[in-house]
């Protein structure tokens, strides 16, 4: 799906994400996402869509975390999502074990909450940026799950 094409939702929240510029394309080993309040993609960065087998950015959007992972994760990655949401407060240095091409790899999970105005209403949380970085403490294991 191209951006011009995505929801009304889906296109506000890619608009604050574009004001992050070449940010998304900087990250080569790191993982960098934009969802709206459902849970769709809005924007992602090259390295995590090339890690999902597709073939650019326009196949993720519109799409959610159930398109591309086992059920029980998905919903896993749906409840982080709405702590941040709910909270309209970040979520930061979580570390997860997540699914990658045939293996597992430990990740810090950053969450972070992307405010728009609404009117009448203030600053409202419209979605959830995450930043997925390689954990890379001593050993492949971090010390807490050993």
């Amino acid at each position: 799906m191209e951006a011009s094409e995505l929801p009304e939702q889906l296109q506000q929240v890619r608009a604050h994400a574009d004001s992050l510029g070449g940010l998304f394309d900087l990250m080569e080993r790191n993982y960098l996402f934009v969802k709206d309040l459902d849970h769709r993609f809005c924007r992602c960065n090259r390295a995590l869509w090339i890690e999902l087998g597709l073939k650019s950015e326009s196949e993720m959007l519109g799409n959610t975390d159930a398109d591309y992972f086992p059920p029980s994760l998905a919903k896993d990655y749906v409840d982080h999502d709405l702590r941040v949401i709910k909270s309209g407060k970040p979520i930061l240095g979580d570390i997860w074990l997540v699914p990658s091409q045939n293996s597992l790899r430990w990740y810090k999970i950053n969450k972070f909450p992307i405010f728009g105005e609404s009117e009448g209403k203030g600053k409202l949380v419209i979605g959830v940026a995450g930043l997925m970085v390689p954990y890379e403490g001593a050993g492949s294991v971090p010390p807490e799950y050993e």
